[in-house]
């Protein structure tokens, strides 16, 4: 964590076009969007990478799809440290944090996922009445006693280029269910694969 490369930005700033604003010709399919469900890895699924994860997606459109990995930590460490790391001001800075492993893609870029009971400046809705924040004065604040009192720090996305994802559901390395913030902001996520997974079926 030392490492002077992390930094926090808000991914979604890379932004792929959302759901509806790309032209779709005339006579070809509608596009199906996922986007605001959590894509749960199927029991086959080929990659060793996302096996038994579950992954909230904020973004899916026909330019490709973007998401986070909510079920996996790969570490702790104090918030003052990672405060340090990115070269902020760390006083009155108090407690530790996890850290989640979010997916494979820009690993040192680290963004915040919270209850909207926090507003920082680049604070951006996410599904299922959550939020997403990428300035360090999130951290701040949460050292501070002053953040969001649901939160999960992210490093890394996972990312699917124009089609790919839905070659992915077609071939059933995923199955879709309804995004619920109680199964992200959980102190232990030894289940959470397994109770998103019987989700299948349901209502979307």
């Amino acid at each position: 964590m030392s490492r002077p490369l992390l930094s926090m930005a808000l991914v979604l700033a890379f932004s792929l076009v959302l759901p509806g604003g790309s032209h779709r010709a005339s006579g070809a399919p509608a596009h199906v969007s996922h986007a605001g469900k959590f894509l749960v890895a199927a029991p086959s699924m080929p990659d060793p990478r996302f096996a038994g994860t579950v992954i909230l997606l904020v973004e899916h459109g026909q330019k490709g799809a973007l998401g986070f990995v909510i079920n996996r930590v790969n570490g702790h460490r104090p918030i003052a440290e990672i405060l340090t790391a990115l070269g902020r001001e760390t006083a009155g800075v108090k407690g530790d944090i996890d850290l989640h492993w979010g997916g494979p893609v820009e690993r040192n870029v680290a963004v915040v996922l919270h209850s909207r009971d926090y507003k920082g400046a680049d604070t951006r809705p996410a599904p299922g009445g959550m939020a997403l924040t990428g300035d360090p004065g999130v951290l701040r604040a949460i050292g501070q006693g002053k953040g969001p009192k649901r939160f999960i720090f992210l490093r890394g996305y996972a990312g699917w280029r124009a089609g790919q994802l839905e070659r992915e559901l077609a071939a059933k390395a995923w199955v879709v269910v309804p995004a619920d913030p109680a199964l992200v902001f959980v102190r232990n996520h030894h289940q959470t694969w397994k109770r998103a997974y019987a989700r299948r079926g349901h209502d979307l």
